[in-house]
């Protein structure tokens, strides 16, 4: 919580829950993981659009199934969503040593921008469709790594 949210998370209102929860499916879109044994939700990826084709991403995944690689599937196939939808790049601002944040920007696309100042940073990524839809065809075809995690199996 405490990257995901650069600090202590926020206090939850009905209205902090009403925006998170609310989408368009065009400026505001969300990707929800099941966990498929439980059915609980175990991770999200969502993105809001800040400007003309820029959104800000935010992915966050329960503790138990990170490194799983889900983080970086949902991340490739909300690019892909937001390709679709006129959004041409993402941005972020997290902690400048969260390194999977980083990693997973580096994979839908390459960097505009990155500025890092006072432990935080912010970057800039244009979405690369071929990278994106290489990506997304991979999973469809079952060859990506995404799997549960092995203490969970």
């Amino acid at each position: 919580m405490y990257r995901r949210f650069l600090g202590s998370p926020p206090r939850i209102t009905p209205q902090l829950l009403t925006h998170l929860c609310t989408v368009d499916y065009r400026h505001r879109f969300a990707l929800v993981a099941l966990d498929p044994a439980t059915g609980d939700g175990i991770a999200v990826a969502r993105y809001e659009a800040t400007g003309k084709g820029t959104a800000e991403v935010a992915v966050a995944v329960t503790p138990a199934w990170r490194r799983a690689s889900l983080a970086t599937a949902l991340v490739e196939v909300l690019a892909e969503a937001a390709l679709d939808r006129g959004i041409h790049a993402f941005s972020a601002y997290y902690l400048a040593d969260n390194r999977p944040v980083t990693a997973l920007l580096d994979l839908v696309g390459p960097r505009d921008r990155t500025s890092i100042r006072e432990g935080f940073a912010e970057a800039a990524v244009a979405l690369d469709r071929d990278s994106v839809t290489a990506a997304v065809e991979n999973l469809a075809a079952g060859t990506s790594t995404t799997e549960p995690p092995r203490s969970m199996t």
